[in-house]
């Protein structure tokens, strides 16, 4: 926890002395991410979990811009059970930064084809993230969340892509989409398989924005 207080403390100060800058903007957002964990051998993304946080953002002079977030963001796994799966619930609570690089679409246009124009209100992202892990509950039979009997490790880092649109000056949707590029927890009795070297947090995220 004292880790993510400073971290939260950090993040204050760097966009207090930016937004003093008329290039950078900050803002709020929150939203749910749905997602689903490889490595529990079930599929589908059947978890439903909350996200909010703040971000800065550095319009630069080209059509590019980037984005700095810091989140509260649960992530996991999640199935009822049937006849062919047992139960299983996993929740994982992050405080994640995310960074990523924004792109103003003004349009896509190929002659005879296709003449779109957005102008503007269509932002594609590319982006890393950087998670700090603050809890990890686990369910495998029914009997009710409970400390992991396998650790996960303190940190997650992951890949990210997604979409922003634009309502307004002010508003903004995201669509993204993200996946650990290092395992979050190994799997049991340590085994690996070509790329395969763990278990891994897969992450649709859903949000709203709004830039002050």
């Amino acid at each position: 926890m004292k880790k993510c207080i400073l971290i939260i403390i950090i993040f204050l100060s760097f966009t207090s002395v930016k937004l003093s800058a008329q290039a950078f903007y900050g803002g709020i957002t929150g939203g749910a991410t749905i997602t689903q964990y490889n490595g529990d051998n079930r599929g589908g993304y059947n978890k439903i979990n909350p996200k909010a946080g703040i971000f800065i953002t550095r319009d630069m002079p080209s059509d590019f811009n980037y984005q700095i977030e810091l989140l509260f963001i649960q992530k996991g796994s999640q199935y009822s059970g049937d006849k062919n799966q047992a139960y299983y619930n996993l929740r994982l609570r992050y405080i994640e930064m995310p960074i990523s690089l924004q792109y103003d679409l003004t349009g896509i246009h190929i002659p005879g084809l296709i003449n779109w124009d957005f102008n503007n209100l269509v932002t594609p992202e590319i982006g890393l993230s950087a998670a700090y892990l603050l809890q990890a509950r686990e369910d495998d039979n029914g009997g009710g969340l409970a400390e992991p009997v396998d650790p996960f490790k303190p940190y997650d880092f992951s890949l990210n892509a997604g979409v922003n649109y634009h309502f307004n000056e002010h508003w903004a949707f995201l669509f993204r989409y993200s996946y650990s590029f290092i395992p979050v927890r190994e799997h049991p009795g340590g085994q690996t398989f070509l790329l395969d070297r763990g278990e891994y947090n897969n992450v649709l995220h859903f949000s709203f924005s709004y830039r002050f």
